[in-house]
């Protein structure tokens, strides 16, 4: 059990805060929570990155990841890469898509500019 989690988060004026995971492998939810919790609950505006969702054992915590960031955390956008798997990013591309899903795959750029 993995109980802290690397990642950077970081306030984006006009946007609320950016959350760049590594792997999540303490779960891209706590990760999240974390940064929620960093930034006083200011809103999450993308969390990009590794979510550590794939491979057959992960799968039974793809249903309650994606309730959870949809329902606790609330992201503008999801932006899931390599390690998330293929069936979790089907799950989030159905929760979230089409204006709050943005694959991230090798080449994938990411403006996040302030207003």
């Amino acid at each position: 059990m993995i109980l802290d989690e690397r990642f950077l988060a970081a306030r984006v004026r006009g946007r609320g805060v950016s959350v760049l995971s590594s792997c999540s492998h303490a779960g891209v939810v706590n990760a999240a929570l974390g940064a929620l919790g960093a930034f006083g609950g200011e809103p999450i505006d993308v969390i990009l990155g590794g979510y550590h969702l794939a491979g057959e054992g992960m799968e039974p915590r793809i249903e309650p990841t994606v309730h959870d960031l949809a329902n606790r955390v609330r992201p503008r956008v999801v932006a899931p890469g390599h390690c998330t798997g293929w069936r979790a990013k089907a799950a989030l591309a159905h929760a979230f898509a089409p204006g709050n899903y943005g694959p991230s795959v090798v080449g994938s750029l990411y403006a996040l500019r302030a207003t």
